[in-house]
């Protein structure tokens, strides 16, 4: 259901009818967190799934693998594609996107405008990754780091499963302003990445015939569970 979700997102906002790249991400176990291209035994599998070529075009901030299908699929057929990928045991999670580039650019435009004061930040060391899936916060030392590098008080919000940690700024700047915040925190030494804590909001509704019966996507006052 996410994952049609999503693809709707991508269709309504970008006006694509194909989707050429897929990104997944696995279990650590299934793959290292240092390697460039899954095990060939689990491309195969995903391959079988996906039901079209593939090439492998790098891994995302947060460990996802990115596939660029070749040719790329219809919406429909992605859609079907990317929820037999999901069902695979060692799949955390399953997207798909178009590269199409002037769409983003409008979004980008008015994303930009927008007040935002959160990061997510992980480490090099696995120890301190360990932490974070424990569920115990950043030290001072390390939040003095980060304050220093975005050059306001920084706080620590949450650990995240992943090993991240979401840290928040004192003050919301614009988000371009806290890409740059990012990158000067992900140049630091001990530092894997830093990106900006965005939330992603679906620009169109899905097309599942039942969306209307799932009540626990939809938000208040329509649905005070939701």
């Amino acid at each position: 259901m996410i994952a049609g979700w999503m693809l709707a997102a991508v269709v309504g906002a970008a006006g694509a009818t194909t989707i050429d790249t897929v990104l997944i991400r696995l279990h650590d176990e299934a793959a290292a967190a240092t390697a460039d291209t899954m095990p060939d035994a689990t491309m195969t599998v995903i391959a079988n799934q996906l039901r079209t070529g593939m090439v492998a075009s790098g891994r995302t901030p947060d460990g996802a693998f990115r596939l660029t299908l070749v040719p790329a699929l219809q919406v429909d057929t992605a859609r079907n594609a990317v929820n037999r990928v999901r069902m695979l045991p060692g799949v955390v999670y399953a997207d798909a996107t178009t590269s199409a580039p002037a769409p983003v650019a409008r979004a980008k435009s008015a994303l930009d405008r927008r007040l935002m004061h959160r990061l997510i930040v992980k480490y090099k060391d696995p120890a301190q990754s360990l932490r974070a899936q424990r569920n115990l916060p950043l030290n001072a030392a390390q939040l003095d780091q980060i304050s220093v590098a975005a050059q306001q008080p920084a706080a620590h919000e949450r650990a995240m499963g992943g090993g991240e940690y979401v840290v928040r700024l004192l003050q919301a700047v614009p988000r371009e302003q806290l890409q740059t915040v990012a990158a000067r925190i992900a140049a630091l030494p001990d530092v894997a990445f830093a990106q900006v804590d965005e939330l992603k909001f679906p620009t169109a509704a899905p097309n599942d015939p039942l969306y209307a019966n799932q009540w626990h996507y939809k938000s208040p006052p329509g649905e005070p569970g939701g």
